[in-house]
């Protein structure tokens, strides 16, 4: 197979600016487009490993193979909150056949899943498709809002910005009209391409349909998708067999050769109150990894930058796209912000990390190279923010590496490598029901507090004591009975209660808001103390209590 690149591209209208990702032979391919319709919301981010993969093997094809978020999605502007969400996820569509049209792609074959897929097969007329992959397409509209209700959550009306009743799902925003919108998609009143492929394992009534409307269908099984959907993005698994059947019906490439693709890594994005910001695709260190920095115009040379870790195996916009909403927030407070994938995740090289999982050794060496390399291009301050996972690796490598700052969102101390990290999540409450049952046996009786008078610590004590003697502030900030939190409270309280001590160790507790932020309209509570601590963490710059570039 021939080696194959992916870049960066912005495209689409300047007000309505979306990033997608060109994979395609490094001498260009042929003029046969592949338009990848991702999934969205939570479904984006379990399938993002999947789609990936699908891409690079169709560019090996020789295809050119575009991926891309909605407006209002991933790394594309736009805001969940916005009027007319589904209108602008269609035009979506359409930007991006046009873009792959631009490119000088002749053919085009669309490839949907779950609702991409649905919309692809409204949309497929009038992207003039030429083949169009429905994979475990959402059944109709108004299935799909059923699915959303019921494993949703109505937010709460005080919360729902006039928009209700509006719901959540993990994290990300369905509007009363969004959701009216979506059921009112019943399928395709028109043939959506001349050739069609199901991937269901229930394809009858819609291939039916589209036989009807004068489609050739062919159908195969959806067989192994469940593991790539139907999960979390850590346990989500890429379906290989599924994606050999795609490439197969799709074919090798025909059509004249196309130059390499371009890249168009920067764009300028425009808040609600005018103020301009820019973002760019950037690729850092020895092993490129790929991330996008959030910055004003008029940027501080010595203003802070924030660097956001990825959550969990997500990608690197973050559980509900909560990093790119954060790191816009920074930029127009004057600060600089990045979000990037570590090796094996997201956009990043593979390296042989992939599929990337929390907790992995790598991850540290690839932050402490990110953050080399931006103080190697003129940032001086950077302040890693991490959740969970990413939280445990922002602290690990604040004990040797020259920072301005840790803010750690709800990390697991406790966790030492050679522990399960995949549990299900029954075996995980049972484990960690029966951990919190002995923590609290052993605080009632003073166990941890006599260890650790008499100097018998474990490796979280140890590794607290080490943070408060360090250089760099530090800030614990957790959900209110978060796990973590429990952990330091209850088996290292002596030593909690001497790290708070120092001026260096701050702790924050942030009451209704979950481990993963997907009470969305909590977030607010969560961006307002990052915000305090990195203007504290950047005003100890200024007066050089921290040790910095």
């Amino acid at each position: 197979m021939a080696e194959t690149e992916t870049v960066a591209r912005w495209f689409g209208p300047p007000d309505r600016q979306l990033l997608g990702w060109v994979t395609a032979q490094q001498d260009g391919g042929r003029a046969s487009g592949v338009l990848i319709a991702a999934p969205i919301g939570y479904e984006h981010l379990t399938s993002h490993r999947s789609l990936r993969v699908l891409a690079e093997a169709l560019a090996g094809d020789g295809h050119r193979v575009l991926r891309f978020d909605y407006h209002g999605t991933g790394d594309s502007t736009g805001d969940a909150w916005d009027p007319d969400r589904v209108g602008a996820w269609r035009e979506s569509l359409h930007a991006a056949a046009r873009e792959l049209r631009d490119q000088g792609c002749t053919r085009l074959t669309v490839v949907g899943l779950r609702l991409g897929a649905l919309l692809a097969l409204v949309e497929g007329a009038g992207v003039d498709a030429d083949g169009l992959v429905a994979w475990c397409p959402a059944a109709s509209g108004k299935r799909y809002v059923k699915e959303l209700r019921l494993l949703g959550v109505e937010i709460p009306p005080e919360h729902d910005r006039g928009c209700g009743p509006a719901y959540s799902h993990a994290g990300d925003v369905y509007t009363a009209q969004t959701l009216a919108d979506l059921a009112a998609i019943a399928g395709p009143s028109s043939r959506p391409a001349r050739r069609v492929l199901i991937v269901d394992d229930r394809p009858a009534k819609l291939a039916s349909a589209l036989e009807e409307l004068g489609a050739s269908v062919t159908t195969a099984t959806a067989e192994g998708s469940d593991k790539m959907v139907q999960t979390t993005a850590e346990r989500a698994e890429v379906p290989h067999a599924r994606l050999e059947d795609i490439r197969a019906w799709i074919g090798a490439a025909d059509g004249e050769p196309l130059a390499p693709p371009s890249t168009e890594p920067a764009a300028s994005l425009t808040a609600g109150d005018g103020r301009a910001l820019r973002e760019t695709v950037v690729a850092l260190g020895p092993h490129q990894l790929v991330g996008v920095l959030t910055e004003p115009l008029d940027a501080d040379p010595d203003a802070p930058t924030v660097v956001f870790l990825n959550s969990g195996s997500e990608p690197h916009f973050g559980p509900g796209r909560t990093w790119v909403s954060f790191a816009r927030e920074l930029a127009l407070d004057g600060r600089r912000a990045l979000r990037f994938d570590f090796r094996g995740w997201g956009e990043s090289p593979d390296d042989r990390k992939a599929p990337g999982r929390p907790y992995e050794d790598h991850c540290m060496d690839d932050l402490r190279s990110v953050i080399d390399a931006l103080h190697e291009q003129g940032h001086p301050h950077v302040i890693p923010f991490g959740l969970c996972s990413g939280a445990y690796i922002a602290l690990k490598v604040a004990l040797d590496q020259p920072v301005a700052g840790v803010v750690a969102l709800n990390p697991q101390m406790y966790w030492s490598h050679g522990q399960p990290r995949l549990l299900t999540p029954d075996d995980n409450t049972l484990h960690r029901t029966a951990e919190r049952a002995r923590l609290s046996r052993g605080a009632r009786r003073g166990v941890w507090t006599a260890l650790d008078l008499l100097g018998h610590r474990n490796d979280a004590g140890r590794w607290l004591t080490d943070l408060a003697r360090g250089a760099a502030p530090i800030a614990l900030i957790f959900a209110e009975g978060d796990e973590g939190l429990f952990h330091l409270r209850t088996r290292l309280a002596r030593r909690l209660a001497t790290a708070l001590r120092n001026d260096g160790v701050r702790l924050i507790e942030i009451p209704d808001i979950d481990h993963s932020m997907h009470r969305l309209w909590r977030r607010e509570a969560i961006f307002d103390a990052l915000q305090q601590q990195v203007r504290t963490m950047a005003t100890a710059t200024e007066t050089g209590s921290v040790a910095s570039r």
